[in-house]
């Protein structure tokens, strides 16, 4: 597990992070969870943004399609949109309440949950029914796109293992599942409106509704990494970085002599943090400690490059929100249609605020590495 990741990256980082008073490495780390707490708590508050974000974007959408004539509004898709984006924010906020309340199962709470639910149920069912009755087959299959790509990335992959990291095939699952929500909620957000229209008359600005959409997708991947970083940074940190990976350094035929390795790779075999090996005509130097990652595979070196470094992980997030708040700018100031780009930037300025936040949260564990 990452606790125990954790744990030897306290024994072999030396006095920076060793304890003067020769406390244990347990003390060590009931600290660090004391310090990564309250960022645990943000969990919800980004849930929350996130669902804020699309509903207010998903209105912004409608509006650049039908403008003011609410009669040409297709409720139905706009409210069955609604739901489906709503639905990560209900699961994280009964997953909050389960473990903050795990023996709270009472007649009351239990019923309240099966109306809740069968609310949620009903509705979108009736919107689904209206949706079937006013529009074509067509249009319809639009609809069962994000349950394919689900079934399509996602097939397989445990929920034990979307909330852990302890290898490089749980973080690239964890990735996956953060970048099939990120296009899911962008197509809920600003693609979906676009194939429900009431009637094929109806003229609209395509690239607006375009750079809609885009904004939506680069937004919503700043947030979701914000979310992650902000519960799972230390752990996806301390496993990037055990987990390391192998560097190429050219064909075998054209090292020298003196740098040619002397064995070559073996997946029984655990290397440490310098090594080199042969394998398929290559030399692979190892970064960290590899483990049984086999040279030439591009996954561990992705996740060493956005995670094995703390600060340039946060840096990266803040420099594409500025890039998304400069871009803003630049339409809104050679746009006639400020309104709308004006809402949008508003809610870049919060991302970046955001974005900031977290970084100043996770401060302590840079200090600490």
């Amino acid at each position: 597990s990452w606790l125990r990741i954790a744990m030897q990256s306290a024994r072999s980082s030396g006095s920076a992070t060793k304890p003067a008073s020769g406390c244990s490495a347990s003390i060590l780390l009931q600290r660090i969870d004391e310090l990564h707490a309250p960022v645990r708590r943000d969990h919800m508050h980004m849930e929350l943004l996130l669902f804020v974000y699309h509903l207010s974007h998903l209105l912004v959408q409608n509006f650049n399609v039908y403008r003011l004539n609410f009669y040409n509004w297709n409720f139905y898709i706009l409210f069955l949109a609604a739901l489906l984006l709503g639905r990560a924010l209900f699961t994280q906020y009964y997953r909050s309440f389960r473990e903050e309340n795990p023996l709270d199962l009472t007649p009351t709470r239990l019923c309240l949950n099966a109306v809740v639910l069968a609310l949620l149920v009903l509705n979108t069912t009736y919107l689904m029914t209206q949706l079937f009755m006013r529009h074509c087959i067509k249009s319809l299959i639009w609809l069962f796109c994000p349950l394919a790509a689900h079934l399509l990335f996602l097939r397989g992959v445990a929920p034990s293992r979307l909330r852990g990291a302890a290898d490089s095939n749980a973080m690239c699952a964890r990735l996956k599942c953060l970048l099939v929500e990120t296009i899911e909620s962008s197509y809920l957000t600003g693609f979906l409106p676009l194939k429900f229209l009431q009637h094929d008359y109806l003229y609209f600005d395509t690239m607006r509704c375009v750079l809609l959409i885009l904004f939506v997708f680069v937004n919503t991947l700043v947030i979701q990494m914000g979310k992650l970083l902000s519960t799972n940074f230390l752990e996806f940190h301390l496993s990037a970085n055990a987990l390391g990976y192998w560097r190429s350094q050219g064909s075998a035929a054209n090292q020298s002599s003196t740098v040619k390795p002397a064995f070559a790779w073996s997946p029984k075999q655990v290397y440490s943090a310098g090594a080199c090996v042969s394998h398929k005509g290559k030399v692979y130097s190892s970064v960290g400690e590899p483990g049984n990652a086999e040279p030439g595979s591009f996954m561990p070196a992705i996740l060493f490059l956005l995670f094995g470094n703390a600060g340039r992980t946060h840096d990266l997030l803040v420099v594409v929100q500025l890039v998304v708040v400069a871009a803003h700018l630049l339409i809104l100031l050679n746009s006639k249609h400020w309104n709308v780009y004006f809402i949008m930037l508003g809610f870049d300025y919060y991302i970046l605020y955001c974005t900031l936040y977290v970084r100043r949260q996770n401060l302590p564990f840079l200090a600490m590495r």
